[in-house]
């Protein structure tokens, strides 16, 4: 197994390096690395830090950066390949102002929040399973370039980067199981379900925008469990009750984000004995 290592238990580090047990350690900000054998830590999680000598963890498979908002360092770019060892298969960034020019070829799944202006081109590829990009700035062309790229994706989470549409240009598309392209900003517009529903006919998971007609969701009866929808509107949410909700066989979570706050009661109400689970704010 592997051991959660804290780096200022010294008598864990030597009992860890004698017995060569793998390690998983979090280092916040003001503390180096334990003087533990390199090639013994697995996973490493880093808080309002960045040390100098990440590329010798030879063995490192999950790597992940966190930096607060108010955070106490004054924030330099730098390259992924100057911070990301080889061997990393997992890989998590907070606020990191990271300039994406390599990602490692046994890395299947990437996630970003709050990373500013990202360019996904150098990274993309066959080996990607897992894409989370929160509030990155992420437009139109770039989801695009993602769903071009990425033939083996399975999770592509793009959640708060306004109102994404599913491109029409790409001739061929991955075999999502799951999608979230769900904004919460009060200015994005309703997605085109029906293209959505057309580009990914395998969907389990999916969370979207919802206004006008969404009786293209039916489509997926069969494989969705889990639908996240914003409403934008009284009518959206009565055709989701009463047309689409009693015809999704396999699905097992509900979670409806309503226009207003006064709303919550209501959409409960309407939607509590349509599926299994639900939740509404």
């Amino acid at each position: 197994g592997t051991l959660r290592l804290h780096p200022g238990n010294r008598q864990l580090v030597e009992w860890a390096n004698s017995t060569h047990t793998s390690v998983d350690i979090v280092l916040r900000s003001g503390r180096p690395l334990p003087t533990i054998r390199p090639e013994l830590v697995i996973s490493l999680a880093l808080v309002d830090t960045i040390p100098e000598n990440l590329l010798r963890l030879t063995n490192l498979r999950k790597l992940t950066v966190a930096f607060p908002l108010a955070s106490s360092h004054k924030l330099k770019t730098r390259t992924l390949s100057s911070c990301c060892p080889p061997t990393v298969e997992s890989l998590a960034l907070v606020r990191v102002p990271v300039e994406i020019d390599w990602l490692p070829e046994g890395c299947t799944s990437l996630s970003m929040t709050r990373c500013r202006d990202v360019d996904v081109g150098a990274v993309l590829g066959s080996h990607l399973k897992f894409l989370r990009l929160n509030n990155c700035n992420i437009g139109n062309d770039a989801f695009v370039e993602i769903v071009s790229k990425c033939p083996g994706l399975a999770s592509l989470q793009l959640p708060n980067n306004g109102a994404l549409r599913v491109p029409f240009t790409c001739s061929s598309m991955p075999p999502l199981l799951s999608l979230d392209i769900l904004c919460c900003d009060g200015g994005s517009a309703p997605q085109d379900v029906v293209a959505i529903v057309a580009a990914f006919p395998r969907l389990e998971e999916l969370a979207l925008h919802l206004g006008g007609d969404c009786s293209a969701l039916i489509r997926l009866q069969k494989s969705l469990r889990r639908l996240c929808v914003r409403l934008s509107d009284e009518l959206t949410a009565a055709e989701l009750a009463t047309r689409v909700l009693p015809r999704l066989l396999s699905l097992q979570r509900l979670d409806v984000i309503v226009p207003r706050q006064t709303d919550v009661a209501a959409a409960g109400q309407r939607f509590r004995c349509l599926v299994p689970s639900i939740a509404v704010r």
